[in-house]
């Protein structure tokens, strides 16, 4: 019995020095998709389609009426729920006597925690973001009549090594839609390492 119990020991230390042969758990594919709610389906379903989104399904949750929208097969370019909230739900905030979500972009709110934004790469749409924002803006105002609006312009940013153009808008509810346009990579060594 003892000689069990030592060999047991003499394993279990052997064991803790073994690096891990494999992952537990695989923890998914990743971000599958982001839901936005909002006062008008329709209008939701419709701004989505700006950026080639359709519809794959309508169905309900509890009393809301919902969508769910897809870009590519079976959704792998990205995928968006859209939940319609009833009116007795309560606004968040009231501007122009419309409801509207809170603007997230705006500096007086950076302190609101939770989902800021959903981003769209739309590198591949035109050369720089200026022309793909002025596209796109076209092509709203012909599919609905009026543009979206623009909370912050395009404007260079480094996210590691790479270079991008960025700009914020918002959708039909308000809710924050960053557009992103890949300029270009700096060569290896000059990264922006930033240290906070």
């Amino acid at each position: 019995m003892l000689r069990v119990a030592l060999l047991y020991l003499l394993i279990s230390y052997a064991l803790s020095f073994a690096p891990p042969t494999r992952v537990l758990y695989d923890w998914g594919r990743g971000a599958h998709h982001v839901a936005i709610k909002t006062r008008d389906i329709e209008a939701s379903i419709s701004f989505w389609s700006l950026f080639n989104y359709t519809l794959a399904t309508k169905f309900r949750s509890g009393s809301a009426r919902c969508a769910w929208l897809e870009k590519g097969e079976e959704g792998r370019e990205g995928r968006v729920e859209i939940l319609e909230v009833p009116p007795s739900s309560g606004d968040v905030s009231v501007v122009s006597g419309s409801v509207r979500a809170l603007n997230l972009a705006d500096v007086r709110n950076s302190g609101i925690l939770g989902l800021n934004h959903i981003a769209i790469d739309v590198s591949t749409v035109a050369g720089c973001l200026s022309d793909s924002l002025a596209l796109l803006n076209v092509t709203s105002f012909e599919k609905f009549g009026k543009g979206f609006n623009v909370l912050l312009e395009p404007r260079q940013q480094m996210i590691g090594r790479k270079v991008w153009e960025v700009c914020y808008i918002s959708d039909n509810t308000g809710a924050v839609v960053e557009l992103l346009n890949e300029v270009g990579k700096m060569e290896d060594g000059m990264g922006s390492e930033v240290r906070w």
